[in-house]
This record gives structure tokens, sequence and C-alpha cells, in this order.
């Protein structure tokens, strides 16, 4: 007979021999800050996280972020909940005051699970910028809807407020009035620090007259930190020099927040050659910009010509989310960033960029250049939930700038996008970089010049592709022919699993053109008959699938936990190719948007018994409450 200590001595060998938990970095090793001024944007960076189970913890794990601010509503560009992010980098804006607990949890592929808690302290705004330490303007005279003891300006001058930018200081321009721009703001200046609106209506609309940058920050001297300039809207007048905002010199824990740009040459600039050029020309001291946030801002109708991309930004930490960006025809790309170490590009709209360049255009500094950028890459960024609608050859391209540029780029996740052709796109992601995930997206490459959904490849100097992991993608044509990935022969370690082609017009489907060295494929199908809930498939719920579509059941275990709408893979047994899981009726898209990741609350990091290891594809049957919110 055996007895019960030997049962328990049998449970707790087992227990041993299994991994532990995901260990997570200390919480103020996550968060870059921990209290501010509202509204405070706040970068957290989890990929120190370490496991047992994986060496790419940065690719293999789960990261769910519950921000603990419920009230922050939804992004208007694609209706998912701000209060939730995925990802092993990640940044929240807290617009209101108040104490907010922001939960990560991790999740390996054995079922293991962490958390972590932050406390994020976000002060009043009022509180912060009290009596004279808050200006109002307004063009007519009006303070209705100034705060109690604010200085009162009447100036129909957007100059008007350059004395009073100070540390310390708020100025207010009153809503539904217009001012007139003969120059721009400069914002030389220590925070806190704060340019917004105050009153009813339409946000207060600053016309140009000149070429002019409406803000610009820092200059050949380094002083600007933690200001905030929310609310605007900028006309450029169609200006051949105007821009929305830019940066003369170092600046840092800058964020941008709903402002609107239009008929401008340029939108928002934070190149790294101004900061070489400075420290080089008497000028030292400056560094790489630092936690850049751009959330609900927008730029459009772009004047052409060289230079005028609706984003030029370099920084150590950039967060771009929630953004409208769109109409770069005249010359240049809808966003170029030349240098990112931790990035976080989300829920965004972008579409037509100039016929030559890119949607998205990702590299960094040669990296045996002189200057800041020496022996560096651009790395740890996130590119997720955005819808991309290309006007280009390619859409976006990480990876160098050109054939001559060892411009290294290495940790990138490309998740959750909606790709689209249009007549002049041949492929929609270009990689030209190492250690690259690629899942959940979808790729519709009808209208085409070409129909390739990705390309892995080297572009000139720079080391070849490495590692890159294509995973649960659906790459969709409704006329001709398409193909999945086109994988050059200097390429190694590509992995290509669990995606799904669809052309139901009888064209070919190929899965990978191309082999390169030590290619590993397999769960992939191509058909004529998907499955998809819609006919043709537009918009991603059309992606979908039946219950008859051969992609369910039809795949393998990945490195991938949730599906283009979140749902959690997988529901069954076994995961469904391609970008969608098929989920029941209860947990279609509209519901799972609130990101059902996040779903074990409170668990303590390390082995915590094998009440605390479950399924790594555990569905949640409640998604996340919401709490009361102001009105």
């Amino acid at each position: 007979m055996i007895s019960s200590r030997s049962i328990s001595a049998f449970l707790l060998s087992c227990a041993s021999l299994a991994p532990a938990a995901p260990w997570i970095p200390d919480a103020a090793a996550i968060a870059a800050r921990t209290n501010g001024v509202a509204p405070l944007a706040v970068f957290f960076d989890a990929s120190a996280t370490t496991s047992e189970v994986t060496a790419l913890p940065f690719h293999e794990l789960d990261y769910a972020w519950d921000f603990g601010d419920p009230c922050a509503g939804a992004w208007e560009t694609d209706g998912r909940s701000r209060n939730y992010e995925k990802g092993p980098v990640a940044a929240h804006v807290f617009v209101s005051a108040g104490t907010y607990n922001v939960q990560l949890t991790v999740r390996d592929m054995a079922g293991g699970v962490a958390s972590r808690t932050i406390p994020i302290v976000v002060m009043d705004t009022d509180a912060a910028f009290p009596g004279t330490n808050t200006v109002c303007i307004s063009a007519s005279g009006d303070s209705t809807g100034a705060p109690a003891g604010a200085l009162q300006v009447t100036s129909a001058s957007f100059t008007a407020a350059q004395p009073y930018i100070r540390q310390g200081a708020r100025i207010l321009f009153r809503r539904g009035e217009t001012w007139v721009a003969t120059a721009g703001l400069s914002i030389v200046a220590l925070g806190p620090g704060m340019i917004g609106s105050f009153g009813a209506g339409a946000p207060p609309r600053i016309v140009a007259t000149n070429n002019l940058t409406f803000f610009s920050f820092s200059n050949r001297v380094p002083k600007c930190d933690d200001w905030r300039v929310a609310d605007f809207e900028l006309d450029g007048a169609q200006f051949a020099g105007s821009s929305a905002c830019g940066a003369g010199g170092t600046a840092s824990r800058l964020l941008l927040l709903r402002v609107a740009a239009y008929d401008v040459h340029g939108g928002f600039s934070f190149p790294n050659s101004i900061l070489d050029y400075n420290n080089a020309n008497g000028y030292p001291g400056h560094t790489l910009y630092d936690q850049i946030a751009l959330a609900g801002c927008s730029v459009r109708h772009l004047v052409g010509g060289s230079g005028g991309n609706g984003g030029y930004i370099a920084a150590q930490r950039f967060s771009l989310q929630g953004c409208e960006m769109h109409d770069s025809t005249g010359a240049e790309h809808v966003l170029r960033m030349p240098w990112i170490m931790n990035g976080v590009i989300a829920h965004n709209n972008m579409s037509r960029q100039s016929p030559v360049k890119h949607l998205i255009k990702l590299h960094a500094p040669g990296y045996t250049n002189a200057g800041l950028g020496y022996l560096q890459y651009t790395e740890r960024v996130i590119i997720s939930d955005n819808r991309f609608v290309g006007n280009g050859a390619w859409s976006v391209t990480p990876g160098p700038q050109n054939s001559s540029g060892d411009e290294r780029a290495r940790d990138l996740l490309i998740e959750r996008n909606h790709f689209v052709h249009s007549t002049n796109v041949q492929v929609s992601l270009v990689i030209w970089a190492r250690q690259v995930t690629v899942r959940n997206n979808i790729f519709d490459v009808t209208d085409g010049a070409s129909r390739t959904a990705i390309s892995v490849s080297r572009r000139g100097i720079e080391p070849a592709s490495t590692d890159v992991r294509i995973y649960n993608n659906t790459a969709y044509t409704g006329t001709g022919n398409v193909t999945l990935v086109s994988i050059a022969a200097v390429t190694t370690n590509t992995t290509v699993i669990n995606n799904f082609v669809a052309a139901p017009a009888g064209g070919a489907t190929t899965i990978n053109s191309g082999t390169g060295v030590n290619l590993a494929a397999s769960h992939n199908l191509g058909t004529a008959s998907p499955g998809f809930a819609g006919a043709p498939p537009v918009a991603p719920e059309d992606f979908t699938l039946l219950p008859v579509s051969p992609a369910v059941n039809a795949g393998t275990d990945a490195a991938v936990f949730d599906d283009y709408f979140l749902n959690g893979r997988p529901f069954n047994a076994t995961n469904d190719l391609g970008a969608c899981e098929l989920v029941p009726e209860p947990f279609m898209p509209a519901l799972a948007a609130a990101l059902a990741a996040v779903l074990t609350r409170g668990v303590r990091r390390g082995r915590q018994g094998m009440a605390a290891r479950g399924s790594r594809h555990a569905h949640p049957a409640v998604l996340p409450a919401s709490r009361g919110c102001a009105a």
C-alpha cells in the first residue's frame, strides 16, 4: 500500500522538476519614472525578464500590462482599450491625477506565470501649477473656463506665450479661438511645464505666416525636460519650411498629446544628426533624446519636398500610439526612425507615403560611424496593432536606409498589424534585420503591383538577416497569385510556422519563395477555399474563421499566446493557422479587444506550486471588469 507520505514526496519531486516561473525585474527597474504631473507619459521596460523555458525572453514570453487606468477609454484609431497592452516594452499616458497600480503579468510556454505591480503617482495639474504659475491667453479677451487665480493675457499673437515659458509654468490657450504665428515657441527650460488649452470648444488653432516650427525643444545648450504639449490644431498654411515640432538639442520626457498638424512641410522631428553636430561644434553634452511620447496626434497633407517626413524621430525610449499619419506623397516617408533603443509603435493608421519611400523606415546610425551612434543598434522595438496602407514598393522596412549603410537592427516584434497593398506596393514588410518575430499579422495584397507579403534578405553591407520567425500570419489576395515570404539565400535560421495563405480567385499560393540556410517550415497551408467569415474579406473581422475552414486545428505549438484579436491560443487543443483563432461567439473580437491575456492577477514571482501553473493558452471566462469612471 502506498502511503500518503510517499505520494507527497512524489508530488514534491515532480514540482521540483518543473521550470521556475519567469523572473521579472524589480518595479524600479521597469518604470522609467514613477511619479509626475498629469498628463504623464510613462515608459515600461520588462525586457530583462528571464525564464528557464526560453533563451529568447523578448520573443517567447507573453507580457500583458494592465495600467490600472480603466477610465483611459479606447484608442480612436482601432477601438482597443488604452488600459491594456502587450509586449516586453510598453508606454502609457496617465491623463488624470491619482495613484495607479500597474500590473505586469508574464507567462512562459510551459504555463509558468509571474507578475509585478508598479505603483505610479500622478499629481493634479492645477495643484502643480497654482495661481499665476498658470497663464491663460485669449485672442478675444474671454477668460471663461480659466483656472482660479491664473494670470490672464489678451493677445492674438501665438508668441505672446514665449515670455512665460519657464520651469513650473503652464500656458493655456483658449479653445475655439485662432492665433497667428509669425514665429514658433521655443521651449528651452526644465520642467515640469505644460502648454495646453482651457475652456470649451475646438482645440486652439495656430496658423503659420511663414516657414516656422510651431514648437521647438532645446537648442545648442541642452536644456529641456519634463514638458507636455496638448490639444492644438497647427495649420502650416502650406509653407515649404513649416513643421509641427522639432528639437535643436537634447530633450527628454516630452509628451505630445492630441496635437494635430496639417499643410506642413514636416511633422514631428527629433533628429540625432543635430546632436552629433552640436557635440562636434563647441556645444558638448548632448545625448540621445529620451522618453519621447506622441499619443493621439495626427499629421496630414504634408507639403512635398526633401525632409518632409510625417515623423523623423530618434530616441532611447519612444512611443507613437493612436496617431493618424498620412500624405507624405511629395518626397518622403510617413515615419522615419533613424535610431530607437526601446520603441512602441502601436494603434496607428498610416498611409500614402511617397512612391519611392516607406510608411515606416526603421534603421540605426552607421555602426562604425563616429558620434553617439558608434557601435549601436536599433533594438527592442514593437510595431503592433497598426493599419498600413502603402503607396510605395515597400511599406514597412526595418533595416539599412541604403545598400552602403551598415545600420543594424535587432530584437523587433511585428504583430497584429493589418497591411493593405495599393497599386504601387510590391512587398508589405521587408526585413533586413536580425532576431525578428512576425506573428498574427493580416496581409491583404490584392491590389499590389506584386503580391508578396514579407521579404527576408540583406540590403547591402550589414550582417545578413538571421533568426526571423514568421508565425500565424494570414496572407490573402482577391486576384492573381500570392506569396507569403521571399527568403534570400544569404539569410539563416528563418522559421515559418502556422501561416495561412489564401487565393480564392484561383491564383497560385506560395508559402516561401527561397529557403536561405537552415529554414524550418511546417504546418503552413495555401488554399483557394479559406473559409473566412467575410467574402471577400476587407476588414480584419472578415478574416476570422468559420468552423469549416481548413485552418482550424491545423497548426502546431509555437511561441504565440493569442491571435490578432487577442483571443487566447489555442482555444481548443491545437492552434489554428493564420492570424485568427476560431473561438465561440461570446469570445469574438469585440469582446476580446480588452486584452484577454491579462488574466492572472496577484501571482507572485517564483514557483507557486502546481496551482500557479496552468496552460499558457488559458482563455479568461470573464474579461477584466471596468471600475467606475467619473463622467
